[in-house]
């Protein structure tokens, strides 16, 4: 499940559920909307709070594969 999903589920905020893992509401938006990954640390902690409801691996963000240098990409 999602951070977000579990937010919306819960109908818990940002700021509430940042209060309650001991983070910045801004760490856990960024989180939710995808442009930050937790610590491992944090992802704990949110897994814990949770009742593991949400892994950390929910949480990872896709990276594209790096590729060989002088690649260049498909058109």
């Amino acid at each position: 499940m999602t951070l977000k999903d579990y937010l919306a589920q819960q109908s818990e905020t940002i700021e509430a559920f940042a209060a309650r893992v001991e983070a910045s509401s801004g760490m856990i938006h960024k989180i939710v909307y995808g442009s930050r990954q937790p610590s491992l640390e944090l992802a704990s902690r949110i897994a814990v709070e949770t009742g593991g409801k949400v892994q950390p691996l929910d949480m990872l963000i896709a990276r594209p594969a790096a590729r060989p240098s002088g690649e260049k990409a498909a058109a």
